[in-house]
């Protein structure tokens, strides 16, 4: 049987996350979508947004990705019919704000830092 846990997962507030989504980016890279990238459903997988996070990030800085925490909210799928997507990024204090867009509007947005 199932419980109601005590102890939050995570060590923030998701109800009360929010983040700007209209920044205008810093730096940003644009993603051709790949036919691996999409699932049976017919759109990209959740887990390749963290994908395209890690191309912008070593493309931008010049090396691997270092990250000690990351929120990402999931927005809009990327169908299949999409073919190039978007990730931008802006600092902000503390570490980054960013977003992965794509013709079919904002698709996942977060912080990292």
């Amino acid at each position: 049987s199932y419980s109601v846990e005590n102890m939050d997962a995570l060590d923030i507030d998701i109800d009360r996350w929010k983040t700007d989504t209209g920044f205008a980016p810093e730096s940003a890279v644009k993603i051709a979508t790949r036919p691996s990238d999409f699932d049976p459903l017919g759109h990209v997988n959740n887990a390749l947004y963290f994908d395209y996070l890690e191309t912008l990030i070593e493309r931008v800085f010049q090396r691997p990705a270092e990250m000690s925490g990351i929120v990402v909210q999931f927005n809009r799928e990327i169908p299949k019919d999409v073919f190039e997507a978007e990730a931008g990024l802006k600092k902000k204090e503390g570490g980054f704000i960013f977003k992965i867009t794509s013709e079919s509007g904002i698709n996942a947005f977060g912080e990292w830092w």
